[in-house]
């Protein structure tokens, strides 16, 4: 869950507004839906009160409704770090009102009071000498699942990540010099625990750099429907991994969708010939290769 302190680029921008005379972040209730709460002053002398769903890391097409799910009925927000025009003319069509640092917003209280900001474009990123690689994901990966590995030798990291010791010396620089780590000698520690935004940014990593490259392609197989496909590969791909909401589903039980994602490593004409796996964009098996 993001801080308390990361209202506040956006409640610098609520400031901004011409109906609002202060914005301030108020204590947020225990089992409360939402990230922080923030209460208006308006200038007619009414407050208005308001969760926010703060979220890290860039908005995704399918997240503010799914985000919209969990608040219920309450009077809520959505902040994001940018909200660009397509997306934020969907949110306002949809009445999920919003701020993003650069101040595009849409809030509408009552009849009394809108505010329809569009088109203020994200800052431009200062460039990196080194971006992020597939194999950095790949080391990203691993911390985040044992955060203990971080005070490992680098070998030892570059073990569990499956990869060399250069991605693990890359990525360890990259997150002192940006204070989630600090290091000792040879060892390294969290600044503090690892959380949401790392994990965005993990995400948004693997679907840009990582998934590519493990993907071997989708597949119709002899099997049909996901219990089917999955004895199936068991029967012929002992150790076979699940990811996607196979993977998803034996963690929380909540949702299992019809396809069958499976890491059974590399391309392999005799497992194909056992699973009868025929090439297919449509097809209910998505072949990955290990992490």
């Amino acid at each position: 869950m993001p801080k308390p302190t990361a209202a506040e680029p956006y409640l610098e921008q609520l400031r901004e507004l011409p109906f609002v005379r202060r914005a301030r972040a108020t204590a947020l209730a225990r089992n409360a839906a939402g990230d922080a709460r923030i209460r208006l002053d308006l200038i007619d002398g009414s407050r208005e009160n308001l969760a926010v769903a703060i979220q890290t890391s860039h908005l995704r097409r399918g997240q503010a409704t799914h985000i919209q799910t969990q608040m219920g009925d309450e009077r809520w927000l959505l902040a994001a770090p940018h909200v660009g025009t397509p997306l934020a003319a969907e949110l306002e069509e949809r009445g999920i009102q919003f701020i993003d640092r650069q101040g595009n917003c849409f809030i509408q209280i009552g009849d009394r009071f809108c505010a329809r900001v569009q088109g203020r474009p994200a800052p431009k990123a200062a460039p990196r000498a080194k971006e992020l690689r597939a194999a950095g994901y790949q080391v990203m990966f691993a911390l985040l699942v044992d955060p203990e590995l971080v005070k490992a030798p680098q070998r030892a990291i570059a073990e569990m990540a499956g990869t060399s010791r250069q991605p693990v010396i890359d990525l360890l620089a990259r997150w002192e010099a940006e204070r989630v780590l600090v290091r000792s000698g040879r060892r390294y520690a969290w600044v503090e625990p690892p959380g949401a935004q790392l994990l965005d940014r993990w995400i948004a990593g693997y679907l840009a750099s990582l998934r590519g490259k493990l993907e071997v392609g989708r597949f119709r197989v002899s099997a049909r429907g996901p219990e089917e496909v999955e004895a199936l590969l068991e029967e012929h791909a002992p150790g076979v991994r699940y990811g996607g909401t196979a993977g998803g589903y034996r963690l929380s039980g909540h949702y299992r969708g019809p396809n069958t994602m499976a890491h059974l490593g590399p391309a392999s004409a005799p497992l194909r010939r056992q699973l009868r796996a025929v090439p297919d964009p449509e097809g209910e098996l998505i072949w990955m290769r290990h992490v």
